[in-house]
């Protein structure tokens, strides 16, 4: 069962699915602190390399899509044949229980363009995406025997077939794992909630072909398999996600700023008693385009929490003398400075961005939420759940 601890064993942003359980107990208490330190410094180091600035060096910023689609999770053994609880409370000898998650969701993926040039090779895309979950095991990248926390991207056309498929773990991505807090739920009071994030590293073999992302005819297909530090015995086990076809990833919708998020840099992270700086959307920054017509967004929208406090808007430092002055609007090369982090036991700071389009507003004033176009919110979902899809998220442990 899963018992609270410090935000400090956060470990790392990404994707949801499959557990593979392995040889430590499971329980957060059983992870001595002192023992987890150096482990602890290591993580939040890799967060702060921020490994979408390696892709953006490759090509362009990335385009994100945000959603909240429920993925169907189930155990299988090690050859990938479904197993029911009682097989495994038969076969299996572990501290953890055998209960699925309460949900599991795909929340966010996103697409990087690299031009074709003599210094990187062909032009493509880079894909990363994000999974959300709430479980009462934890969630590790490396278990027994070599079993990893992975994500699998495949490419389908437009008659079923896979023309490409992509895997990613910690050997060629960053797999970046973070524990978001205790589920609110009181029909789940032992659940924590996941963020689990693939990110790739593998410029070479990763690359998708503009053909695929810009024709229309193809879908992208995103699945996981997770591993937790259950305690073993036997045959592993894994949690597993069943393919999660997106929608609005090919064609013209990443030509729409309404459609997507374009990243909002955190360019200084939080610290102890020091300043987050946050810098908005700059298409001067990068050096080639984005495959096919592309529209920037006119503004974005950026707020912060601090652990589970409440949402707070960053502060325009540099529009002086406009609308946007001192709110939480940035223009592409804008900034904000976000003060006064709390210090003592270790935080986490939880940044969302979402992308604006002047309609009928003047620029450069305020939005107005009814008149002008913002990031897509999703309706296909339930009501509850479409102004979530308009938010990008980004998290910074300190």
């Amino acid at each position: 069962m899963k018992t609270i601890i410090s935000i400090k064993n956060v470990t790392a942003v990404i994707a949801v699915a499959a557990f593979i359980l392995f040889l430590n107990g499971c329980k957060k208490t059983d992870i001595n602190d002192k023992t987890t330190s150096t482990l602890d410094e290591k993580i939040m180091s890799n967060i702060k390399a921020n490994v979408a600035q390696q892709m953006a060096k490759e090509g362009g910023i990335p385009q994100i899509f945000t959603r909240k689609q429920p993925v169907t999770t189930y155990w299988a053994d090690q050859f990938g044949k479904p197993v029911t609880k009682e097989q495994m409370q038969n076969n299996f000898v572990s501290q953890c229980n055998y209960d699925l998650p309460a949900y599991c969701d795909l929340v966010q993926y996103a697409r990087v363009y690299r031009c074709a040039s003599t210094v990187y090779g062909a032009a493509g895309y880079f894909l990363q995406f994000e999974f959300e979950i709430s479980w009462n095991n934890n969630i590790v990248k490396l278990g027994t025997g070599g079993n990893r926390t992975s994500g699998f991207a495949d490419i389908i056309d437009a008659g079923g077939v896979t023309v490409q498929s992509l895997a990613f773990d910690d050997t060629n991505s960053d797999v970046q794992i973070v524990e978001i807090g205790q589920d609110p739920n009181p029909s789940y009071p032992n659940n924590y909630i996941f963020r689990v994030k693939f990110v790739t590293t593998d410029f070479n073999t990763h690359l998708v072909p503009e053909l695929y992302i810009n024709s229309g005819n193809h879908a992208v297909n995103f699945s996981a398999m997770f591993v937790t530090n259950c305690k073993s015995g036997g045959s592993p086990y894994s949690l597993r996600t069943l393919p999660v076809t997106t929608y609005g990833f090919t064609g013209a919708s990443g030509n729409d700023p309404c459609k997507r998020n374009d990243k909002a840099w955190v360019t200084t992270g939080p610290s102890s008693g020091g300043t987050m700086i946050v810098t908005g959307y700059n298409p001067g920054a990068v050096t080639c385009g984005y495959g096919g017509s592309f529209v920037a967004p006119d503004l974005q929208e950026v707020q912060y929490k601090i652990d589970a406090g409440s949402w707070q808007n960053v502060v325009n430092s540099t529009a002086t003398g406009l609308g946007i002055a001192n709110s939480a609007f940035l223009r592409g090369g804008d900034f904000a400075n976000v003060t006064g982090f709390p210090s003592g036991t270790p935080h986490m700071v939880i940044v969302r961005y979402r992308n604006w389009k002047y309609i009928s507003t003047t620029p450069w004033n305020i939005p107005n939420i009814s008149n002008d176009c913002r990031s897509y919110a999703n309706t296909s979902l339930p009501s509850s759940y479409q102004d979530y899809s308009t938010w990008a998220y980004q998290y910074w442990p300190y």
